[in-house]
Formats: C-alpha cells, structure tokens, sequence
C-alpha cells in the first residue's frame, strides 16, 4: 500500500505518540511476579510477517506459590508458541483482551525463577510512505510490559538491504539511544533498559528505505540505451550486477553507525592499535555494547583483533583508515 506523505516525519511521531496514550489498554499493574529480564527479537525482513521472539525470565515476589502467569499484548498477534527450555508449556489466549495465561509446569514457589520463550506474528501493517521521490517504511512497536521489568532489550532486525532513512530535522529511530550495528547489509537497533516500570507509555519506531533491489536505480535508465554497445541484455545485467554490489559496498560504509565510526576514530588516535578494556574507559560503553559495534568492523574487514593474554587488542586496518580519516577531515 502506497501512501503519499502529506505531513512532516515530527507531525508523525507526535500523532503515534497521541495514538498511543489514547490506546494504553495495558492490565492493571500485577505483583505477583517481577520480570528479571526480557529480551525481544524482531525481525522485519518480511515486513506482510513479522516474526517476534521473546526470552522472559521471571520470579515470584510473593509469599504464595503460583502454577501460572499472564502477559498482556498491545499488539495483535498470531502462530504464538509458548515453550521452557525444553519443551512446550500449555496456554490460553484469550482474544478479546488480547491477553495469555501460560500454565507453568510446576508451581513456582517464592523467590523461585522460571524461563520461558514466546514465539509469535504480529498481524499489522508496516504503512510505505512516498515524499521527494524517496519511499520508505515506518514501523512502530509498542512493549506490552504490565510486570515491572529489571532489564528490557529490544532488537528490530531491518530487512536485508535496507537502512535507515534520514531526515533532515528528525530522527531515524526512538528512543535516541539505540546502539546500530550493520552486519552483511542487515541493520539491526538495540535497546537496553533498566527498571522499565509496568504500564508506562512508551513506543519504539524506525523508519527505513526500501531495499535496493525493490528501486530502480536512476543509471539503470542511464546505461539502457547503450545496452548495443555492452553486448546487449547480457551486457546490461553484467553491469547492473556489478553496479549493485559496489552500491551496497559502498553502503556498508556510509551506513556505519556513530558508535562504530567512534571506535575507528579512538583507534586512528590510538596509532591504529588499542586494548578492548581501553575502549570501554574511553568510551563508557558496556563490554556488551563494546563487542556489538566491534562486529561489524570486524566483518567489513575495518579492524583485526588479535588476543593478548585474556583480553583482546584492536587493530584498524588500511580499509578501516580509508573509511574514517577522510570523515575526520571534514
């Protein structure tokens, strides 16, 4: 579905930040339990389905025993599978509220833990908005946290070839603190939070551009009429092939996240080489989120890491300089 954009990306936001206050059909907070941690996945590399894992661990906090649990969802979903660690665990889900009971195995005594994973579909539209010649998705993501959560990760998996799409007065994504890692032309958001209390308004989005190859790129049109001189359409597939990939070579580039490009920054300062353990004092990044954004460069051919007892030292390659000194002269 195509649909022209006839507000700015600042008048969205605040429109889905209305829609969602009007929208907080979230339970009534319950203290039976409290969430240790939860880590969701989703992936939207087929935006018409949308696949979401969860891994929830929980604990009692009260003076009773409890054989089961609930979760309520602000988004509808489907195929939801409900599973331990092993096997799968019987649930209800009532649609109505949108809510599921999951019947534990064992009755879950006071300041015991359990963990569980959730497997689902979200069955909603991610709208293609059109302005300036450009097309690109707006996805949102409202967390259905009624349990008081002590750490809460969100990772949105874009679909293969795709990035973010940029504003000139907006931001790509909400909450601003996202870590972007770009990994084989797959971006991927991740968000960490501490102590995320039940009920509280909140929303995840991300806008992003179509993949490369849904567009038809402007030299396509370009090189159509010479396809004679390339060997005819075997030419002009040749060149569209080899086209594509230094695009998306390039892209990887370009699309490097801040945090990444500052890592490559600390290490042309450092001489090209430095200790992991002195990024993260330089830094203050979490030896988590340190790993995360060394992934990337590491793939891209951007650093090497080579081990010194029991830790690691980073060193930037000619690749990795080329990339960053010509931003830093800028």
């Amino acid at each position: 579905m195509l649909v022209m954009l006839a507000f700015s990306p600042n008048k969205l936001e605040a429109k889905c930040f209305d829609e969602f206050l009007k929208n907080d059909n979230l339970s009534q907070h319950d203290q039976t339990i409290v969430v240790i941690s939860r880590l969701t996945e989703i992936d939207l590399e087929n935006v018409n389905e949308i696949k979401v894992e969860e891994n929830i661990l929980i604990e009692n906090i009260q003076n009773d025993s409890i054989s089961h649990v609930s979760f309520q969802f602000d988004n509808v979903i489907r195929n939801l599978e409900v599973s331990n660690i092993t096997d799968p665990l019987n649930f209800v889900y009532e649609a109505l509220s949108n809510t599921i009971i999951i019947n534990l195995r064992a009755h879950l005594d006071t300041n015991q833990t359990y963990r569980f994973y959730l497997s689902y579909t979200l069955q909603t539209e991610i709208p293609l908005y059109s302005a300036r010649k450009q097309s690109f998705y707006f996805f949102r993501y409202f967390p259905s946290l009624n349990y008081f959560t002590q750490y809460y990760r969100l990772c949105i998996k874009l679909p293969s070839k795709c990035f973010l799409h940029h504003f000139e007065n907006s931001d790509s994504y909400h909450p601003k603190d996202a870590t972007e890692v770009t990994e084989e032309y797959r971006t991927n958001l991740f968000w960490e939070i501490e102590e995320f209390q039940p009920l509280a308004s909140f929303v995840f989005f991300v806008f992003f551009d179509e993949p490369f190859e849904g567009n038809t790129p402007i030299w396509i049109a370009v090189i159509a009429p010479l396809s004679g001189l390339l060997g005819g359409a075997a030419g002009v597939y040749w060149f569209m092939k080899r086209k594509e990939k230094k695009v998306l070579k390039e892209a990887v580039t370009t699309f490097l996240a801040d945090d990444q490009k500052l890592l490559l920054r600390i290490l042309v300062e450092a001489d090209g080489k430095i200790t992991q353990k002195e990024i993260i004092e330089k830094t203050g990044f979490t030896k988590s989120k340190t790993s995360r954004n060394l992934v990337p460069l590491e793939k891209n051919n951007l650093i090497t890491k080579e081990r010194w007892g029991r830790e690691y030292k980073i060193f930037i390659t000619e690749k990795g300089r080329k990339i960053i000194e010509p931003t830093d002269s800028e």
